[in-house]
């Protein structure tokens, strides 16, 4: 398992931008009762497709949402099927870039609001959502 990699401000500047990028998987976590939204920019998404690294310099933003629930604090579901979000009540934001140096094991730091950070894979198919920067 990957050891944590927390960095602050000084090193992950929040991309006020991110909903400019690419939307490109969106969760239903039922085991913490939360719906979740990953962006990134087209290049990142084209460069995976292609079955190439995700480039240095790469930012993944996770939106995490709380849940409508029913009575017995069952998630709702929309008529999509998916949940029905609420409100934000996080983002965790991953930058990925070679050489961080001795205070980050991986190229792929986190800077968290509200979650444990973990050092995700380099595969969007195992980005936040399954392998780093969740909530415990």
């Amino acid at each position: 398992m990957a050891t944590g990699a927390l960095a602050g401000p000084d090193k992950i500047k929040f991309p006020n931008d991110y909903l400019r990028g690419v939307l490109y998987q969106t969760v239903d976590r039922a085991d913490i009762k939360q719906y979740r939204e990953l962006y990134t920019h087209a290049d990142v998404v084209e460069a995976v497709r292609k079955g190439k690294p995700i480039p240095d310099g790469a930012v993944i933003t996770l939106v995490q949402w709380s849940v409508e629930q029913d009575a017995n604090g069952v998630p709702l579901k929309g008529a999509d099927g998916r949940f029905v979000k609420k409100e934000v009540v996080a983002h965790t934001v991953m930058e990925k870039r070679a050489g961080w140096g001795a205070d980050y094991p991986a190229d792929w730091p986190c800077s968290c609001a509200g979650s444990a950070p973990r050092s995700p894979s380099t595969s969007l198919a195992n980005t936040p959502t399954s392998a780093g920067c969740t909530p415990a």
